[in-house]
Formats: structure tokens, C-alpha cells, sequence
């Protein structure tokens, strides 16, 4: 089994597992087997987090009219200072600083932001600081922030750390669509 494996490793060129599966090896000829596992493990725990903080995706987009024509909702002049943000990955510590950069990049007339978060598979505390804070610049700023597409667990973790409180229960919506369809019906009022 160990010889497959191994062979697996080396016809498929998964270079992180073959370094581990070295360090490994090297490991127990120098010291013995249980240095090796731990020395094994933390090198895996390594590599994926440099991969997790890797697949960390943060896109920024404007409003596109003709979306929301195929959906039936009108285009509002407003829109234009509304930007949709799609986050894909964990974000963690290792990924929190890139979060806060690429938010960083967002237009000053923004007006209101839309996180959509459906891509995003975990979050932990540092994560929830960099949402909360980002948030907090908006608000000074007179920027709504919304948040689209939030798992059951993202939107626990954003209750416990206080994200839900600073934003409002009503700003949390299943699609980018339905927060636009509000925000043009709150404008249309205004």
C-alpha cells in the first residue's frame, strides 16, 4: 500500500505531498517514527495553510445593467456607486491581511458595498475582526455595507463577533439581486 502510495505521489508531481512524504522519510531514518509523523504533520499543516491563503479570492465589481435587466429590475442611476464584492476561500489569519488590501481598493464613492460570501468556507476570529473593521471605515464613511450568500456558519460566526450587530439583521440577503432590489426601492423612496 505504502509503495503505491509513494508511486501516486511521484507520477502525479504533488509537490507538497512528496516534500512531506521526504521530510518524512528523512525523519525517521535520523530520529524514529514518532518525530517523523509529528515532523510529517506539521509540515502538512504548512503547506495547506500557504495553499489555503493562496485560494483566497476577493473580485470587485460595479453594478451591471444588463443583469439586472434579465431579472427584471431596473437599472437605478445610483447604482453606478454600488459595488458587488465576491470573497471565495477561508479566511483566516493567514488570509485576513489580503482580505484587508483588497477591500482597501474599493472606489471612494462607493456607497454601498454588497459582500457576497457564498464562496467562502470558513472564518475565523481574525477574519471576523478584518469584516468588522472594514465595516466600521464604511459606516464613518455613510457606506452601507451587505452582506449575500452567507452559510449557516458564516453568518454564527458574524453573530458571535459582533458583525451582525454593527450592520443589522436586515442586511444580510440569500443574492446580491435581492440586496439591489432594496437598495433601488429604498432609493426610489428617497
Amino acid at each position: 500500500m505504502q509503495f503505491f502510495s509513494s508511486r501516486y505521489l511521484f507520477s502525479h508531481k504533488l509537490k507538497g505531498a512528496t516534500l512531506a512524504f521526504f521530510v518524512t522519510l528523512a525523519c525517521t531514518v535520523l530520529f524514529d517514527l514518532s518525530i517523523a509523523i509529528v515532523a510529517g504533520m506539521a509540515l502538512c499543516c504548512v503547506i495547506f495553510t500557504v495553499k489555503c491563503v493562496q485560494h483566497v479570492e476577493v473580485t470587485i465589481s460595479e453594478v451591471d445593467p444588463q443583469r439586472l435587466q434579465r431579472i427584471n429590475l431596473s437599472y437605478h442611476p445610483r447604482h453606478s456607486s454600488v459595488r458587488v464584492v465576491y470573497i471565495s476561500g477561508a479566511i483566516f489569519f493567514g488570509s485576513a491581511g489580503y482580505l484587508e488590501r483588497s477591500l482597501a481598493q474599493l472606489p471612494s464613492d462607493t456607497t454601498s458595498v454588497i459582500l457576497s460570501v457564498r464562496g467562502v468556507s470558513t472564518v475565523d476570529a481574525t477574519g471576523i475582526q478584518t469584516f468588522s473593521r472594514f465595516i466600521q471605515a464604511q459606516q464613518a464613511h455613510g457606506t452601507r455595507v451587505f452582506f449575500t450568500g452567507a452559510s449557516p456558519a458564516f453568518r454564527t460566526a458574524m453573530d458571535r463577533g459582533g458583525v451582525t450587530q454593527l450592520v443589522g439583521e436586515s442586511a444580510f440577503y440569500w443574492s446580491a439581486m435581492d440586496a439591489l432590489s432594496d437598495i433601488a426601492q429604498e432609493q426610489q423612496t428617497v
